[in-house]
């Protein structure tokens, strides 16, 4: 390999000659063409062939469409002299810087990389042009639009970069220059260099009035013979400022030139302006990081051996030191990489545990949810099966009082049906006599014991056993008295009327 080879530059609408005297000019129109193989741009390619999009934000042919709707409409504010508030829009420029463009170059030809015979050169040239593109991208601020186009018609592989400053307000695109750049921060600093004062202009001669038409004149002789002075004044006139502007031009010219001469011998005596210094020191730099980032990686040296003076074997030497510090530097490259991907995938993995680790961690928690609301419907169907149990057992409870309850009141009735049936067949036989206000006879001790005692409970067959016996009381009373029929009929023969 060989040294590395970058330039970058910037274009205007209006051509510009490529260098001072120079009778070939540059525009952003012309190199945008050129870049895109347009047929009216690429005389200087004796075979020109397709360019190769190879990175970007968008085409050549975009970018171009973009160039020109920018520059067409793109309006700055300006003061327009009437009051310091006053402003008028203005156009762009035709002479504004509007295109930012770099030109890489490896030294490898074309023959060398065409047909696929080298793998290994192809794969080369590949890492040269993505360390290249990486390296622009990183330099330029955000929203740059660009192409990057490969061209291998010509003796050298090299691609061209090719922006726009959509960001900014006048689309300029010395402020992605890094040497316009640095030089333009030192004009505005309080470094700037003081311009260096011309030799004063020389005083030019006027040039002669015209002369003035006759008055016309009615008499067409006169008026003819007026017309023929007139003229001969006028082509005498025209030679006076012929030969006057001649005498100026002379007269600036030589200004021009001791002008010229004066500003060499005081470039030649003076140091430099700042603002060069700054562009230079900026570019230097650009290129010392290029080297680094780019050409040092892709075995290319900073310099040529007409730049560093060295012979053709100290250059062959070069070089080879050249491609070993490359390899070492892709041998450090690689393990970079190798290191960044374990880095990575140990990351990945730290990921990936730490989101299965809260994914179980969530799990525990649902599942501590799921028991916790499990044990509460459990400690719920238990209390509510106790309630049922309680209800139950009290409603058994309520249900044997309420039998036991029937049963009294049946044994009540028993009792109270036995006593009046003992009462109705001890007065049938005879066997149950009134006595002193007294029910006396056999079998009625018991029934009438539990009825009158004062300790028994009140129940409806005591109740009715009692009436029973009170009514008979009075019966027999008043039979005895014979204040009532007397009753001979035997009732279990049924009523008699």
């Amino acid at each position: 390999m060989s040294y590395q080879f970058v330039r970058i530059e910037c274009y205007s609408a209006k051509p510009r000659p490529i260098k001072p005297g120079s009778d070939q000019y540059n525009s952003a129109e012309q190199v945008l063409g050129e870049a895109a193989r347009a047929a009216r741009y690429s005389d200087h390619v004796h075979s020109p062939r397709p360019a190769q999009q190879i990175a970007g934000t968008r085409s050549v042919e975009d970018l171009r469409t973009l160039w020109k709707t920018l520059t067409a409409n793109t309006r700055t504010m300006q003061p327009s002299g009437k009051g310091e508030n006053k402003l008028h829009s203005q156009r762009l420029k035709s002479d504004a810087y509007t295109l930012y463009t770099e030109i890489h170059s490896h030294p490898v030809t074309v023959a060398e990389l065409r047909g696929g015979k080298s793998p290994e050169l192809e794969r080369e040239v590949r890492a040269w042009i993505d360390r290249a593109v990486k390296h622009f991208k990183r330099r330029m601020p955000p929203g740059v639009e660009y192409a990057v186009v490969l061209h291998t018609d010509e003796e050298h592989v090299h691609f061209h970069i090719l922006a726009l400053n959509v960001e900014d307000p006048k689309i300029d695109a010395n402020k992605l220059h890094v040497g316009k750049l640095a030089a333009n921060l030192v004009r505005k600093g309080p470094k700037a260099t003081t311009p260096t004062p011309g030799l004063p202009r020389p005083d030019l001669e006027t040039r002669p009035k015209k002369p003035k038409k006759f008055k016309p004149s009615k008499n067409r002789k006169t008026q003819a013979k007026n017309d023929i002075a007139y003229r001969e004044k006028i082509a005498a006139w025209e030679a006076e400022c012929a030969a006057c502007e001649a005498r100026n031009d002379a007269l600036v010219a030589g200004w021009r030139e001791r002008n010229k001469a004066h500003h060499k011998e005081h470039r030649r005596t003076e140091d430099r302006p700042a603002e060069n210094k700054a562009y230079t020191a900026a570019l230097r730099a650009f290129q010392d990081d290029y080297h680094t980032h780019v050409g040092a990686p892709s075995s290319m040296l900073r310099v040529g051996p007409r730049k560093a003076r060295l012979t053709t074997k100290q250059h062959a030497a070069e070089k080879e030191t050249a491609k070993r510090l490359a390899e070492v530097l892709q041998s450090q490259t690689n393990i970079r990489d190798a290191n960044v991907r374990f880095a990575e995938q140990n990351a990945a993995a730290n990921a990936a545990n730490a989101e299965m680790r809260a994914i179980l961690e969530a799990k525990e928690r649902e599942l501590a949810a799921v028991e916790a609301k499990l044990a509460a419907e459990r400690k719920a169907l238990s209390d509510q099966k106790e309630a049922l149990i309680r209800q139950a057992k009290l409603h058994e409870a309520k249900v044997s009082a309420r039998e036991e309850a029937i049963k009294a009141k049946e044994q009540d009735l028993q009792s109270a049906f036995g006593g009046l049936n003992a009462i109705m067949t001890g007065l049938e036989d005879g066997s149950v006599t009134v006595a002193n206000n007294k029910l006396n006879g056999r079998g009625l001790g018991g029934y009438l014991r539990d009825a009158f005692s004062k300790d028994a409970p009140q129940t409806p067959g005591h109740s009715l056993l009692r009436r029973f016996v009170r009514f008979v009381i009075r019966t027999w009373n008043a039979i005895e008295t014979r204040d009532g029929p007397e009753i001979d009929h035997d009732y279990r023969d049924g009523p008699s009327m």
